[in-house]
């Protein structure tokens, strides 16, 4: 495994491997197909939705705080440095494999970038008064065969909402999850707001290519590895 910037073919040509370049694999197979959201899952990479996530908010209506936080930001401010997760919706746009476990009293929602896992409440009207948690409480409800869930009460997190740019105990999440009528997608969609950080929400849509062909391959956090591109 490597982070790295280029590779050059034998026969000379050049490869980016730099952002988002990197990630671009749209996953063209189409192995199967499913009645249900439950299941394997590749999210495609759309980078107009996952480019403010991965290099910074520049074109989200940011408060005075928000813009403060990312001319602010320094790379030792990052949570991966100690090995700290990001959180939703990023994971949810990340280009990685997913799975979604379906329950009558929850939902499982496993991402292989970062090995989280997310639990989703089906029985649960209100977290009104529970406590705060790094990828807050989730509350879902079928309205058909879509999947619609509610998160709040996120713990601060200094890259919560994006790159450089934090979220804190404001921030709610609405997202759908919604089988695409030919049953080989998946399409996922979120409104982000968070009072404190952004003037108004964030909307995006990206899907999800099932792939019951393919599992998840997470890998551990290593702290020695996580810190290695800082410097003195």
């Amino acid at each position: 495994m490597i982070l790295g910037t280029s590779v050059r073919q034998e026969h000379g040509q050049e490869l980016d491997m730099r952002g988002l370049a990197a990630l671009s694999y749209a996953g063209d197979e189409q192995p199967g197909r499913t009645d249900s959201i439950a299941g394997t899952w590749l999210t495609l990479l759309d980078p107009g939705v996952a480019t403010p996530f991965v290099l910074g908010p520049s074109t989200w209506p940011l408060t005075e705080a928000g813009r403060a936080a990312v001319t602010e930001f320094q790379e030792s401010m990052n949570p991966g440095v100690e090995c700290v997760s990001y959180t939703v919706p990023f994971l949810m746009v990340f280009p990685d494999m997913k799975t979604i476990e379906i329950g009558d009293e929850k939902v499982v929602i496993r991402s292989e970038f970062e090995e989280v896992e997310r639990t989703i409440d089906m029985n649960v009207s209100s977290y009104d008064g529970a406590d705060f948690a790094h990828h807050g409480r989730a509350v879902g409800r079928w309205e058909g065969d879509v999947l619609v869930v509610y998160t709040v009460n996120f713990a601060d997190h200094r890259m919560g909402n994006a790159f450089m740019l934090p979220s804190g105990a404001q921030k709610h999440l609405t997202e759908r999850f919604q089988l695409h009528p030919d049953g080989t997608r998946l399409i996922y969609s979120f409104e982000l707001d968070d009072p404190q950080y952004l003037e108004t929400p964030v909307t995006g849509e990206v899907q999800w290519a099932y792939r019951p062909d393919l599992a998840l391959s997470p890998e551990e956090c290593d702290l020695e590895n996580a810190r290695r591109y800082l410097r003195d």
